[in-house]
């Protein structure tokens, strides 16, 4: 334990140890479990080489977040390039979804302006969980298109900050994973004189 104290206040080892110190307590805690109340004596080495390799699983997985996080960014910057302000008569509807992982709840809300920015409705819900960000999007996408229905608005015009569901929306043959959320949405705007995404 000195040791793992020592890498958190000197932070001078290499990365690959410095991110394994969490795993390595845990594993310490594991151990001591193991031999005080089932008698085990695990292997040292092993706990030490299951630590670095869960380190590297770990790190391997934030990787993988912050390039999905870049990615949502460059999409956020090109909308933010293509943002305006409907025009007179329509209603402009921002739409965005939360999603941490499969196993949580995710969220969605909705914000409706009118040509002058003015907010008319707004909505925000939960969801059961889902398996990736883009299913929580449309998801979210289709209750707020049947919520606009509902409150029976004809021009609208649909932002995501999320580009990969309004591509889905536009170009269903590319996202054939999905198709039955986006038949749900293409079968709702049917009711609407007109809706863009």
């Amino acid at each position: 334990m000195c040791f793992c104290f020592d890498v958190i206040e000197k932070k001078s080892y290499d990365d690959t140890v410095w991110l394994a110190v969490p795993w390595i307590l845990w594993g310490l805690w594991k151990h001591r479990n193991g031999v005080v109340f089932e008698g085990k004596h695990g292997d040292r080495n092993k706990l030490i080489d299951s630590a670095l390799e869960e380190a590297d699983l770990w790190k391997k997985e934030q990787d993988k977040v912050k390039l999905e996080d870049r990615r949502d960014k460059q999409d956020r910057k090109i909308l933010e390039k293509k943002r305006f302000k409907p025009s007179t008569g329509h209603l402009k509807c921002n739409v965005h979804a939360v999603w941490v992982n499969s196993t949580f709840m995710c969220g969605g809300a909705w914000i409706i302006r009118d040509s002058i920015g003015s907010v008319l409705f707004h909505a925000r819900d939960a969801f059961t969980p889902v398996t990736n960000r883009l299913t929580a999007e449309l998801w979210c996408i289709e209750w707020t298109v049947n919520s606009v229905m509902d409150l029976r608005l004809d021009y609208v015009e649909v932002w995501s900050d999320f580009g990969s569901a309004i591509d889905a929306i536009n170009n269903p043959r590319k996202w054939p994973r999905y198709q039955g959320l986006l038949s749900k949405i293409q079968n709702l705007c049917g009711a609407f004189q007109v809706i863009k995404f």
